[in-house]
């Protein structure tokens, strides 16, 4: 399906996505900073009835896990006892996505709305690229996932 988009609003999806691109390389250039220095990047974490997992975010390779809550923190010191490991979560929410700036015909309430139905994990990459006039691979490239 072809949509017919106003250029306002191509351009302020494309402001949203040029915002999400800068925060994709930050996170990029720190995971690349903290690996270079030594450190690892994890994921993981609690699974549900007490359960948990780390797990090397590179690779997925399972590095522990447990079924006590309390024996997470006993694995991760164990595991990192020099601290230089850093959960992918905690990076990215050290990084602040700024503000794309207001575009002439579009309203807040319209670029919020705009916003919001980009960041939605529901919404195809393939839609994000037809309103916004680009590949779907570049739209993928600054939202840093693949949300098919």
């Amino acid at each position: 399906m072809e949509f017919s988009m106003p250029d306002p609003v191509r351009v302020h999806v494309r402001k949203i996505l040029r915002a999400y691109g800068e925060v994709s390389e930050a996170e990029t250039a720190k995971i690349q900073e903290i690996e270079a220095a030594g450190g690892r990047i994890i994921t993981g974490g609690q699974i549900g009835g007490g359960r948990w997992q780390i797990l090397d975010w590179r690779t997925g390779v399972r590095l522990a896990h447990g079924d006590r809550p309390e024996s997470y923190n006993e694995a991760r010191a164990r595991l990192d006892p020099e601290h230089r490991w850093q959960h992918v979560d905690r990076i990215a929410h050290e990084i602040e996505m700024s503000e794309p700036a207001p575009t002439d015909g579009v309203p807040p309430s319209l670029a919020q709305a705009l916003r919001e139905w980009v960041d939605s994990r529901g919404t195809s990459n393939e839609e994000i690229a037809e309103v916004a006039g680009w590949d779907v691979a570049e739209v993928a490239r600054c939202l840093g996932y693949e949300n098919d």
